[in-house]
């Protein structure tokens, strides 16, 4: 079920979502690869060479002042930070309601105008 989170304050909110607690409960990992390049020096012989890695860098929620955000997995109530928000009334969750599927109305394709006579007549003319 999708949830929606407010921000009840006048200021901006940052939360990291950290892997091992949002993304494991999520059930798909929202974090994104990052290549950390770092410069390695070797003892024997002291030379530096630039080395790059790859590391998973979470994601984060931001909400802006009285800022409403829908469709949020249920797993960002998990997040600690999130969860004391909410307790001390500076965030509010809202439940949202499953979207209901309306039928698709059918219709026809737009007709072609038709000239007025007159242009047929003006055009055979030429």
């Amino acid at each position: 079920m999708a949830i929606a989170l407010k921000n009840m304050e006048r200021r901006m909110q940052v939360f990291n979502l950290r892997h091992d607690i949002y993304c494991d409960v999520a059930g798909t990992c929202g974090c994104t690869d990052q290549t950390v390049t770092t410069v390695e020096e070797s003892p024997m012989t002291g030379e530096r060479r630039p080395r790059s890695r790859k590391r998973k860098v979470p994601t984060s929620l931001t909400l802006l002042a009285l800022e409403k955000c829908e469709g949020l997995h249920e797993a960002v109530l998990r997040v600690p930070e999130i969860r004391r928000a909410v307790d001390s009334g500076t965030l509010r969750v809202l439940t949202m309601a499953a979207p209901t599927t309306t039928p698709a109305v059918e219709t026809k394709p737009p007709t072609p105008e038709t000239k007025p006579r007159r242009d047929k007549e003006r055009n055979k003319e030429r």
